[in-house]
């Protein structure tokens, strides 16, 4: 299976662009290790990596991350981006993408309290109506 990357992302002369992943071809989830993506203009990068049958096993669960001028290398916020093989039957994957930065306010939601608290499913007995 071929998987294609494409993200949305604006740089800067100097920083380039990865993708880290729970397999072999992107690291290992070592962001050293990490797949590099292609420049293609001012707002997308591209890479694709052909996944053998047996790399299919499992789920890939990858991030992008961005390498700055210096050599230093910071991954997006979250681990939500999964690709699951057992519901895929083509033979290429196109995943088009954007930068989740940390400071976007719609990572509120995927926090702690909001999560836990607020999002979380009751489970527990039914109150009984009381008898008046």
């Amino acid at each position: 299976m071929i998987l294609h990357f494409y993200l949305r992302y604006s740089t800067r002369f100097g920083q380039s662009i990865f993708v880290s992943g729970n397999n072999v071809l992107l690291g290992n989830d070592n962001i050293s290790k990490a797949f590099p993506l292609t420049y293609l203009n001012d707002h997308l990068w591209h890479g694709s990596i052909e996944i053998p049958e047996s790399g299919q096993a499992a789920p890939v669960c990858y991030k992008y991350v961005l390498q700055e001028e210096n050599g230093e290398r910071a991954p997006e916020f979250g681990d939500d981006r999964i690709i699951d093989f057992d519901k895929v039957t083509a033979s290429k994957v196109v995943v088009t993408d954007t930068w989740n930065h940390a400071g976007d306010f719609q990572n509120a939601f995927y926090t702690a309290p909001f999560r836990d608290v607020l999002l979380k499913s009751k489970t527990g007995k039914k109150r009984q109506p009381e008898n008046l």
